[in-house]
């Protein structure tokens, strides 16, 4: 009897191990997922920065003083248009295939935000937005591309050459940029999904307030850019 009493108790303590094994593996599954992908949504935020700040600083570049009131020619939240010079010399001139040429004529480069696509969570509805770039190289190259897919729709504000909201285009001496991202495929704890740890897929887990706190910690705030760049090429 008590040689029964030994393999039962044995049977239950391994199956409890084996058990915690894997509690701990899918756990630890979901961290990796989850920290991956944040990652490369960090990395993606950081390359779509760098080229809207190096863009910006362009802002005017070449551009007589008796000109530049036109320089700006959209300055929205949403939106950014300028007029700067992309190939006036071979120091200066923008790495794009097929422009080889040299001139003095005025280019432009356009920002817009659009949305992409909502995601919904089932109590949480959160929105993409792409951030579009398109170069004009007066009459020898248009370049349009996506370069990225963030989470705010709203990225530039421009402020005057004391910091204060400028009230018009003409008083625009800096803009600020602000850019978040999060990552719209997190896996939830293994406890609050069903078949599927896709977290688009199952809307309807079980356990909603657990479920809700959880997709508030995993989408809280995960990435944010913000800067201010001074437009240098502008006469103050």
């Amino acid at each position: 009897m008590s040689v029964l009493i030994d393999i039962i108790s044995a049977a239950v303590v391994g199956g409890m191990l084996v058990l915690i094994a894997l509690v701990t593996t899918d756990n630890g599954t979901q961290e990796l997922v989850n920290y991956n992908a944040a990652k490369v949504v960090q990395l993606d935020l950081e390359q779509t920065t760098q080229i809207i700040e190096q863009d910006i600083k362009k802002i005017g570049f070449g551009i007589p003083e008796t000109e530049q009131g036109n320089v700006l020619q959209t300055v929205l939240g949403n939106e950014l248009k300028f007029l700067t010079h992309l190939n006036l010399n071979a120091e200066t001139k923008m790495p794009l295939p097929g422009v080889t040429t040299y001139d003095n004529i005025v280019d432009t480069i356009k920002y817009t935000i659009t949305h992409y696509k909502a995601i919904d969570f089932g109590d949480t509805i959160v929105n993409l937005y792409n951030v579009k770039r398109s170069v004009n190289i007066t009459s020898l190259k248009t370049l349009n591309a996506t370069i990225g897919k963030i989470g705010n729709a709203n990225i530039f504000t421009y402020l005057d050459q004391i910091g204060q909201t400028a009230s018009s285009a003409a008083e625009v001496r800096i803009v600020e940029i602000t850019l978040s991202a999060f990552n719209p495929k997190v896996l939830l704890s293994p406890s609050l999904v069903q078949n599927d740890e896709d977290l688009e897929a199952n809307v309807q887990a079980a356990n909603s307030e657990s479920r809700k706190r959880e997709i508030r910690r995993l989408l809280r705030g995960s990435y944010w850019k913000k800067n201010r760049l001074i437009l240098r090429n502008l006469n103050s």
